[in-house]
């Protein structure tokens, strides 16, 4: 009898001891599991906190951007603000866990496609079209479905237009705007523009309200402009002579129409055959592209700041990297 209540006592003993190591296996394994969330909640804190921080910068980067133009303007030369905004090393500064880096560039190198109400813009977009590549039917067919696709009318225009009947037959279905472009992204969904098409004109358009000047700042431009400005002038060797025109500037710019029309380049071309009221000899618009890092969290976003008579009033604010402006090299505008 005492031999069998000691071998029931070893028994128990044994089942004890193992019960106590099942109940520690678990505790262990429960305390690695809670551990493993408790750091995957606060990585996910921290990451919120970065996106969240990232955001509010991008918010007061236009801010900052708008403040730091008005304090240039008022303490320097209006011409060395012009200078300055050719090629310039981006404004860094550091945050707390991260950086803001602005880039500030001439706004008024683009040509301005909500304008395309002017019967002057549509002709330059129209030979700009053409200088690019397209036939001139194309060309005038594209100008007429722009036009159509910001006007506020539903009648389509002469030359190949498109309203509501063309994009309804889509699928998926649609209607034509009949309000501004917000982006030069929303050209992709044009009648006849394809992706290869809009990579080619995107680096020459911007968007900015349709009562904002659509002059192009011949001060600023480059020989990566070229099509630009030969679009404003309509003869046969406009590209030639835009480039010499770009080549010839005096080292300040030319200060006025008056000194332009002066230039000997110009000097067997009809007065009416370019299009002066669309040039511009001093700063009109800065644009501006943010880039914002905080921790892991990156944030994007382009500002178009309108100067008047000194004052500072944004035109164009969109987030998003997509739409920074694409660089052109003299390479590319070799056509």
């Amino acid at each position: 009898m005492k031999r069998a209540r000691q071998s029931i006592g070893v028994k128990d003993r044994g089942a004890v001891l193992l019960t106590t190591l099942l109940v520690m296996a678990l505790m262990a394994s429960l305390s690695v599991a809670i551990f493993d969330e408790l750091r995957v909640a606060v990585k996910r804190a921290a990451s919120i906190n970065a996106q969240a921080q990232a955001d509010w910068y991008l918010r007061g980067a236009e801010d900052f951007a708008q403040s730091h133009l008005q304090t240039t303007l008022a303490t320097i030369d209006p011409a060395l603000v012009g200078q300055s905004l050719r090629n310039p090393d981006p404004i860094i500064f550091p945050v707390e866990g991260g950086a803001i880096s602005l880039r500030l560039s001439d706004g008024g190198t683009c040509l301005s496609i909500n304008a395309l109400n002017r019967t002057q813009v549509r002709q330059q977009f129209t030979r700009l079209l053409e200088i690019l590549g397209w036939d001139p039917r194309s060309a005038e067919s594209l100008t007429a479905v722009t036009r159509d696709w910001i006007d506020e009318d539903t009648q389509i225009s002469q030359g190949g237009g498109a309203e509501d009947f063309t994009y309804l037959g889509r699928d998926p279905s649609h209607r034509s705007a009949n309000a501004a472009l917000s982006s030069v992204l929303d050209m992709r969904a044009l009648e006849g523009m394809d992706e290869e098409k809009f990579r080619r004109l995107r680096p020459y358009i911007c968007t900015r309200p349709s009562d904002r000047s659509p002059a192009l700042h011949i001060n600023n431009l480059g020989l990566e402009h070229v099509p630009l400005l030969a679009s404003l002038i309509a003869t046969e060797n406009n590209f030639t002579l835009a480039r010499a025109v770009i080549e010839a500037r005096p080292p300040e710019g030319y200060v006025d129409q008056a000194q332009l029309q002066a230039s000997p380049i110009l000097e067997d071309v009809e007065g009416g055959d370019i299009s002066f009221d669309l040039i511009s000899y001093e700063i009109e618009f800065v644009w501006v592209e943010a880039e914002i890092f905080v921790g892991e969290a990156a944030r994007y976003g382009a500002f178009e700041f309108a100067i008047d008579e000194g004052e500072i009033t944004p035109s164009f604010k969109r987030d998003g990297d997509e739409t920074f402006r694409l660089e052109l090299t003299p390479l590319e505008a070799s056509f």
